[in-house]
């Protein structure tokens, strides 16, 4: 059977997948990976159906064994990843012998890396999902981050490129990989550094003018508190307007007000219900941004329509549905 072997943990690394959505009347929050854009992209290259589980690396990644020969894929941020010493590329599929070890170092660009393998990681499946829960601790691997001498089985080997399998497999070497890669994406199709989409919250209006030009034109910085259920921000303190809020339900994306006036945007691991203001939610599109940013960045905000928010999101799914065709012929060609 094919395994992986963890023989370092690394700083957070956990099994996740799509997420486990329709349970947050029951409590339990959607979850799955922050960036569901590498998932997908990662899950393509290595030929498996786009929700299947993969492991999340944060910041400083894990020390992998393969028992069997594998295809991984390695996808989102940038990272220091090697193979008998020698670096292994992203965003293509790779090919690792039986026996080969895959060093995953410290991330250099974006926030978190994703780790998909051929058959995906074989967790148990609770309500419906196959990723961590860390907040509640269940779901995924022993419902906790990954650490030395955890063993993680893999899905069923389907080999969906078979031409690309036989040329890696025909290689010399601890690993192979085919020339080309997918190409780097960006989400939003935007620069990173330019400003987050926001639409317009049930409470901003309870905001000043002043605050309203700073929500839309201050920038912000990501607080190292920031963890997979929120990024805090610290920017120019904004003031509501005193009145009682209602706990209400959140979903990925809103931007609350606490009392101390620094925005918190929720993610994926987000409680279920919340009594701050929402002054605003962040556009869909935006998700792999704000996954990817990192303690210390800087953010601002641009007003954005539902209407406007809703297209974005058409165009990134045609992006990718360009993407997956065009991976699918590479493959095909070996």
């Amino acid at each position: 059977m094919h395994r992986l072997m963890i023989l370092r943990g690394g700083q957070l690394s956990s099994v996740q997948d799509a997420g486990r959505p329709g349970f947050q009347a029951l409590g339990v929050t959607p979850g799955g990976a922050l960036d569901t854009v590498a998932l997908r992209v990662g899950n393509w290259l290595v030929g498996n159906a786009e929700h299947q589980a993969a492991i999340e690396i944060t910041w400083a990644g894990p020390r992998i064994g393969c028992t069997e020969d594998t295809l991984i894929a390695a996808t989102g941020a940038a990272a220091e990843l090697s193979c008998a010493g020698v670096p292994v590329p992203g965003w293509r599929p790779v090919w690792i012998r039986k026996g080969g070890v895959l060093e995953i170092g410290q991330v250099t660009e974006g926030a978190r890396l994703y780790l998909c393998v051929q058959g995906g990681i074989d967790t148990p499946v609770v309500l419906g999902g196959l990723g961590t829960d860390l907040r509640n601790r269940f779901g995924g691997h022993a419902g906790r981050a990954l650490i030395r001498g955890d063993v993680l089985a893999l899905g069923a080997q389907q080999e969906s490129y078979p031409r690309l399998h036989a040329r890696l497999t025909d290689t010399h070497g601890d690993f192979a990989a085919p020339p080309w890669q997918v190409s780097m994406w960006r989400d939003s199709g935007v620069p990173s550094a330019a400003p987050l989409r926001l639409l317009t919250g049930p409470h901003q209006s309870r905001l000043g003018p002043k605050d309203q030009a700073a929500l839309h034109g201050a920038s912000f910085r990501v607080l190292p508190q920031s963890d997979r259920q929120a990024l805090r921000l610290q920017g120019p303190a904004l003031t509501l307007g005193s009145c009682r809020y209602p706990s209400a339900g959140v979903c990925r994306g809103v931007m609350q007000l606490p009392p101390d006036g620094n925005p918190i945007l929720l993610l994926a691991d987000h409680q279920t219900t919340g009594g701050y203001p929402v002054i605003g939610v962040t556009a869909g599109v935006e998700g792999t941004r704000l996954a990817q940013l990192r303690p210390g960045d800087a953010v601002r905000f641009v007003p954005c329509g539902l209407a406007q928010a809703q297209q974005l999101l058409l165009e990134r799914e045609r992006r990718l549905l360009i993407i997956k065709h065009e991976l699918a012929w590479r493959a095909a060609q070996g």
